[in-house]
């Protein structure tokens, strides 16, 4: 367990976040979006702009968004001389559900940003450095609750936890207070999960600014996979990165794994969505994650399906049928 050298104590939550990360479907993109019966109401073209897929990856991506997102259409058609897509859509989801236009734009020109970067742990001497100044010169401690160790002396990813209530406090005192050297990112609250405190509290991390990190213009896969060692049959979610990406992935993970099996952090729109530890590097280009639940697998799976290779969509034209 941790000892603050402030006259402030650090409250230690007694849990401990082990490896929490996970599983992304693969595309289903020959499943039909279509329903029987009914008309369209709504005309969408569609054009792909992306840093690394190719425009044919980048329509077989936008399908696969779809069918996640539960939107109909009757007909959708790629040009590869314009590379643009064509969709004909129904204002109803699969799931009943009622779309308005805007609700469709929406959906289909959501931009998510994905990032990958190695954690900052409290116990490292410039943050731990920072939340001791925080302790004495702030009223921080009324909102957050720095974290280093579980009971077991685990050191865990996240630097601390507040209730979800708090987060505007803490991010009003941290922005006052800020520092040159670090950036500080919630989670979603399934960190907290395993501990039945995900509705009411959230964690915190950290991270460097002068880190080396990924984004998903790097990423070119995301599938489903199986562990058959053991036969276990465990649930992966399967990452391929391009040449770059591949190369600064090693560096990423050579230098975590040496450093105490440390975390890497996987941040969508700002949000820590995983924080899986590293047990040794990876210089392959692949990596394999695994899942805890179903629902996050599925989520998961929404995000990065519809960002692989950096896309976003711009809708050029629209028409009500």
């Amino acid at each position: 367990m941790y000892s603050p050298r402030s006259s402030y104590e650090f409250l230690v939550f007694g849990f401990c976040i082990g490896i929490w990360s996970l599983l992304v479907l693969s595309c289903q993109n020959n499943a039909p979006n279509h329903l029987s019966g009914r008309a369209a109401q709504f005309r969408m073209e569609l054009q792909a702009n992306c840093s690394a897929a190719t425009p044919e990856q980048a329509f077989e991506q936008f399908k696969a968004y779809t069918l996640k997102q539960r939107i109909q259409y009757q007909n959708i058609a790629f040009d590869p001389t314009s590379q643009k897509i064509t969709i004909d859509l129904i204002e109803e989801t699969m799931d009943g559900k009622t779309l308005t236009l805007e609700d469709i734009r929406a959906l289909l020109t959501a931009k998510r940003e994905v990032t990958i970067v190695p954690a900052t742990y409290l116990s490292d001497k410039a943050m731990l450095d920072f939340a001791d100044s925080l302790l004495v010169n702030t009223d921080v401690g009324r909102y957050l609750q720095f974290v280093a160790t579980d009971d077991y002396g685990y050191q865990l990813s996240m630097i601390g936890a507040a209730a979800k209530d708090s987060t505007a406090f803490v991010d009003a005192i941290l922005q006052e207070n800020g520092t040159e050297d670090f950036v500080f990112v919630w989670g979603n609250g399934q960190e907290l999960e395993r501990y039945g405190m995900q509705d009411q509290f959230i964690g915190l991390f950290a991270y460097s600014k002068r880190a080396g990190r990924i984004t998903n213009q790097h990423l070119l896969e995301a599938s489903l996979d199986f562990n058959s060692f053991g036969g276990n049959g465990e649930p992966l979610t399967l990452l391929k990165f391009d040449e770059k990406g591949t190369e600064q992935f090693a560096r990423m993970t050579t230098q975590a794994a040496h450093n105490n099996q440390k975390a890497i952090l996987i941040i969508v729109d700002g949000t820590v969505v995983s924080a899986p530890r590293v047990m040794s590097p990876i210089t392959g280009g692949m990596s394999s994650i695994t899942a805890q639940s179903k629902e996050e697998a599925e989520e998961m799976s929404n995000i990065l399906e519809y960002r692989l290779g950096g896309c976003d969509w711009q809708i050029v034209q629209q028409s009500v049928l």
